[in-house]
């Protein structure tokens, strides 16, 4: 749910730019998905590993949206 919050984000950005920067506030999206910030920590710590985002403080940049589309799907299929 979080990879398609983030495709999802980028999409409303229209044509995509070169960088793609989002805020991101974990409480809330804790909140919206009904899990633990551990948990959503967890899964942007895996996208960050793999090199797909970079956080920097309270945004997310988008690394490799190709490799994001890719994960969502992966996230669908578990």
């Amino acid at each position: 749910r979080v990879c398609n919050y983030l495709v999802y984000k980028v999409s409303a950005l229209g044509d995509r730019p070169k960088s793609m920067r989002i805020k991101l506030d974990k409480e809330t999206l804790s909140e919206r998905f009904a899990v633990t910030q551990r948990s959503i920590n967890r899964i942007l710590k895996d996208l960050k590993e793999d090199k797909i985002i970079d956080i920097n403080g309270s945004y997310i940049n988008i690394l490799d949206f190709e490799r994001l589309l890719e994960a969502e799907e992966v996230s669908k299929t578990e």
